[in-house]
């Protein structure tokens, strides 16, 4: 899958916040180093979720509890605005 998106930072400055629902590209730091993926971002009370669109039970959704300190190793880096599926040569003919 191919992904057009804009930098949070510069979404957020023209468009404001994003709600429920919006695919956002989420930058991931562990001990295996730097992961990015896109998940959809659903807001709750007391916490926020990041949802893998997949059917594979593997990919999980990241359950990010709010607090008053950023979570370094969870980032929101940008705003998907477009997704393709396919843009192998064959599909462009």
């Amino acid at each position: 899958m191919w992904l057009v998106a804009a930098h949070d930072a510069d979404y957020r400055q023209h468009y404001g916040d994003y709600g429920s629902g919006t695919l956002v590209v989420v930058e991931r730091t562990g001990s295996e180093g730097i992961e990015r993926s896109a998940k959809e971002i659903h807001f709750f009370f007391d916490r926020y979720e990041l949802r893998p669109r997949s059917s594979n039970p593997e990919h999980q959704p990241i359950i990010v509890a709010h607090a008053s300190r950023p979570h370094p190793e969870i980032q929101i880096i940008g705003v998907v605005l477009s997704a393709h599926w396919d843009l192998s040569p064959v599909a462009m003919r």
